[in-house]
């Protein structure tokens, strides 16, 4: 007998404000409303009741009383919710706050920050007056130096994007007296100036990271920190945590390693463009060139050891926004460009964080915070799976070994595009990794199937991740630099703070995301007259929706067919379908579209309109 139910009643909603735009009646372009509301407003609609379309269509129309009203058509808006009285079919709301006209790029900024209930308020006077002088040109005092290796001398650089001002992390390597290499890892020691309890780190604590959209960033911490203090510029001398390993110059295998607390003062602040100038420079006999030769050197051998341990290589649509620094709009979209520096910081840094977990889980086994990645969710990956199957491509995965093997030769003939994809779509089946304390599993439950690490926690970004801030005070007490603070031994607080630090990291890839996409959306509508052909690759056909992939850009979007007349008929198992001028199509197809943005009900999506099947 199937169990059945009813609500009695809610304990907590969800959220209780809503961004969007108020209804106009005379702007037939952009109003498609629901037969729900049009026929509320037939029968309802009074002097002074407007209707709010929320920006995101998951959620009801609203209505709320607004005077004047038409001083807000074409404005976003947020709104609070009130009731939905049981006789009323749409929810009511009072205005709250006006952001702006539809579609500005600072607007749109701010409600994907809102709708994803990011706190966009300034730090407080409070905040700002706990910190250091924002003008100050920092000198190591004396006292301090006492207590930390000084590595003023060491040929430190970091190594970042273009534009990076909030610097975490910074590199050397060099060769010992006795010919082994020192390989040293740096990272801004954020803890030495938010402190456990402070009023920045109880703000730290909630918001758990910095969110980057295109046009701007969110701060976890106050620019004082992130651009000065704590951001390990070049030729300035920094504070910092740091971890140096000794390898063997034949093998390359680990001897030894040393934590500690440290003074740096980094010889540059590189792009990967510039450090990838001077590796390839084989008269640059630098201490800096010399310094970036060994570190690539150890990182291609650490990097091959994670793949044979089966550490994933997967994909995702990772692009480059060019912005006119004058205007603020896109000027064009390219897919991100990676060098081989861009993998030797990552092994670095990888590195850094397993030795760091190791260490503070032995200090202290019972509340290390750490970073698990269970393996993929099985239906997921077997219906995946299967859908590669029945087109002739054997994907194994019984272990993530294995399963990088199979994905190397998951290739299809005059199709480069092809196994991208599918590293894209893999992704998909895969679980979150999340943060925990670790008395909340066994030690083999600790593994991070993406990177293969028995062991794994985040150290190497504090500036812009709370996580790295506890792992630091963690590490600190395991080396007797600090007392260890008492809400790290306290379970159900730290449960609660990995909680949060979860949902937060997931809060901060969704606006990454959306971001993206308005980016993409302003792009294309400005570019929309060009009536330019695109070449797009079928991911996705469901009875309901069809949806492909842009091989130029990895931008994602609904396929429409309505130039050819539509669809004729969908078949979601076989995962094909016929179009009513004949042509038919199935997944994986590349077909060449137009790109169309559409902005109906004031919410903003790219569209591609089918012209042809790609001969």
């Amino acid at each position: 007998m199937q169990p059945t139910g009813y609500v009695q009643g809610i304990l907590r909603r969800n959220r209780n404000t809503f961004c969007g735009t108020i209804y106009n009646p005379n702007d037939k372009i952009n109003n498609s409303i629901d037969e729900k509301t049009q026929d509320f407003l037939k029968n309802y609609m009074k002097k002074n009741i407007a209707i709010f379309i929320p920006i995101d269509s998951k959620y009801p129309n609203f209505i709320l009383q607004l005077y004047e009203v038409e001083k807000y058509y074409n404005q976003r808006i947020v709104i609070k919710f009130d009731d939905w009285s049981s006789n009323i079919i749409i929810p009511s709301g009072h205005f709250f706050q006006k952001l702006g006209k539809c579609l500005d790029i600072p607007v749109e900024n701010e409600i994907i920050l809102y709708e994803h209930n990011v706190d966009i308020n300034p730090f407080s006077k409070k905040i700002i007056d706990s910190m250091p002088n924002e003008d100050v040109e920092f000198k190591c005092p004396p006292e301090e130096l006492k207590k930390r290796m000084d590595l003023r001398d060491m040929p430190v650089c970091s190594i970042d994007p273009p534009g990076c001002k909030d610097i975490d992390d910074a590199l050397h390597a060099l060769i010992l007296p006795n010919g082994n290499y020192q390989l040293g890892v740096h990272i801004a020691d954020v803890s030495h100036y938010v402190k456990a309890g402070s009023v920045v780190d109880k703000i730290a604590a909630k918001n758990c990271n910095t969110i980057y959209l295109v046009h701007k960033r969110t701060d976890m911490l106050p620019k004082v920190l992130t651009e000065n203090l704590c951001s390990l510029v070049g030729k300035k001398e920094r504070l910092a945590f740091s971890v140096l390993w000794e390898f063997d110059k034949d093998n390359l295998e680990i001897k030894n390693v040393k934590y500690g607390k440290s003074v740096i003062k980094s010889m540059a602040a590189l792009t990967y463009e510039q450090a990838q100038n001077i590796l390839n420079d084989k008269n640059d006999n630098s201490k800096m060139a010399i310094s970036i030769k060994i570190l690539d050197l150890i990182t291609k051998d650490l990097k091959r050891r994670r793949m044979e341990d089966g550490a994933l290589i997967l994909s995702s649509n990772s692009m480059k926004f060019n912005l006119d620094n004058e205007t603020n709009t896109i000027t064009d979209i390219s897919e991100y460009k990676t060098f081989q520096t861009n993998s030797l910081v990552e092994e670095c840094m990888l590195l850094a964080n397993v030795w760091v977990a190791k260490k503070i889980y032995q200090s202290y086994p019972s509340c290390a915070i750490l970073r698990r990645h269970p393996p993929p969710k099985e239906k997921e990956l077997n219906n995946f799976i299967q859908i590669l199957k029945e087109r002739g491509f054997d994907l194994k995965a019984s272990n993530n070994l294995e399963l990088n093997n199979s994905l190397d030769n998951i290739k299809k003939e005059g199709d480069p595009f092809f196994n991208k994809l599918v590293r894209t779509l893999l992704t998909r089946t895969m679980n979150q990794a999340k943060y925990f304390p670790s008395c909340e599993f066994s030690y083999e439950e600790f593994y991070h199937y993406g990177l293969a690490m028995e062991i794994y926690t985040h150290f190497t970004s504090p500036i812009r991740r709370y996580s790295d801030i506890l792992v630091h005070r963690l590490l600190s007490a395991a080396l007797e630099n600090d007392y260890l603070p008492m809400e790290l031994t306290n379970k159900i607080k730290m449960n609660k703070e990995c909680t949060q630090m979860n949902r937060q990291n997931r809060v901060g890839f969704f606006c990454g995301q959306d971001s993206n996409y308005f980016s993409a959306f302003t792009f294309f509508k400005e570019h929309e007259k060009d009536k330019k052909k695109y070449e797009i690759v079928i991911h996705n056909i469901d009875d309901n929706f069809i949806r492909g992939m842009s091989v130029e850009y990895g931008i994602e979007g609904n396929l429409d067919f309505a130039k050819i007349g539509g669809i004729e008929s969908v078949d979601s198992i076989l995962k094909t379908f016929k179009l009513k001028n004949g042509d038919k199509l199935a997944l994986f197809d590349h077909i060449i579209c137009e790109i169309v943005t559409t902005f109906l009900n004031y919410r903003y999506e790219i569209k591609y309109f089918y012209i042809m099947k790609k001969q």
